[in-house]
């Protein structure tokens, strides 16, 4: 099995100088005619073009959810990444944004076909190789189709377990009896032809905002788990058809 080595992220989030580059919000989605990427990194007060039937969705420098939903043309009014604190939020979002497979495009098409969004706490098989968790009773597997029924086989050290997953179930509870704490490691075979060597990590719970848990578990190797939360977090902010000039 793999071992993982997990970065002190809370420690890195306070402490870090970041680069000096560093703007003050980073795209995490958009959608429409507006010439933006996720993981664009953008200063607080550059200009901004948000088109009509276009949006913006923006994580700032103190882990608030902006949406910009067009037309909007303007700059951008939004805290300052003054600290390197803030300044290692940003870019680890912009790197979360860049890599994941995961896109608000994917989270739009499931919900538009009526299927469910996973739960960002819920382990989307195939996509270790670790396993984020607050609630250690409350750990499970997620499965885009799940018209069929499959064996999953939960192997660690202490022995392993065989469930069936029932056709129609997109989630599968883990197994009460296998050990659910931090740094635990499983070989997760499911269906006989997909195997993850998967580490459970314990998330804080003492970290300032949403935002700041999408960038812990982006930097402990739960990608998909931190585009979820990122993107299905609360808009604390939302700017809609402001003015053709001037800041907002």
């Amino acid at each position: 099995m793999r071992r993982l080595t997990i970065s002190a992220f809370c420690a890195t989030l306070l402490l870090s100088g970041g680069s000096a580059g560093a703007g003050d919000a980073v795209v995490l989605d958009a959608a429409g005619a507006v010439d933006l990427t996720p993981g664009e990194i953008l200063d607080a007060g550059a200009p901004l073009f948000v088109p009509a039937d276009s949006f913006v969705i923006l994580a700032t420098a103190d882990g608030a959810k902006v949406e910009i939903a067009g037309p909007v043309q303007g700059g951008i009014e939004l805290p300052r990444a003054g600290t390197g604190a803030q300044r290692k939020l940003i870019e680890t979002l912009s790197r979360l944004a860049r890599s994941s497979g995961l896109s608000g495009d994917d989270i739009r098409r499931t919900r538009s076909f009526g299927g469910a969004v996973p739960d960002p706490w819920s382990y989307q098989v195939g996509t270790g190789p670790a396993y984020c968790f607050q609630d250690g009773n409350a750990l499970s597997l997620w499965r885009a189709a799940s018209d069929t029924r499959v064996t999953v086989t939960f192997a660690h050290r202490t022995g392993s377990v065989e469930l069936a997953w029932p056709a129609g179930a997109a989630t599968l509870s883990w197994p009460l009896d296998l050990p659910r704490r931090d740094g635990e490691t499983y070989d997760l075979t499911v269906a006989a032809d997909r195997r993850d060597d998967l580490q459970l990590v314990e998330t804080p719970a003492t970290l300032p905002t949403r935002m700041h848990m999408a960038a812990w578990l982006t930097e402990s190797g739960c990608l998909e788990q931190a585009m979820l939360l990122a993107l299905t977090a609360d808009v604390d902010k939302l700017f809609e058809g402001l003015g053709k000039a001037g800041k907002f």
